[in-house]
């Protein structure tokens, strides 16, 4: 999985603003997964 093409859904919540979700395929190893989480979260894991 490429991070420059990860798929991204956006939620918006009256009153609790956006928030972005990360879409990993299920057959995505723990491994591949990791560092995209970490990506995203910024280094907040």
């Amino acid at each position: 999985m490429n991070p420059e093409t990860e798929t991204t859904v956006v939620l918006s919540v009256p009153g609790r603003g956006r928030r972005d979700l990360l879409v990993v395929p299920p057959d995505t190893t723990e491994k591949a997964v990791e560092p995209l989480v970490a990506a995203a979260a910024g280094g907040h894991v």
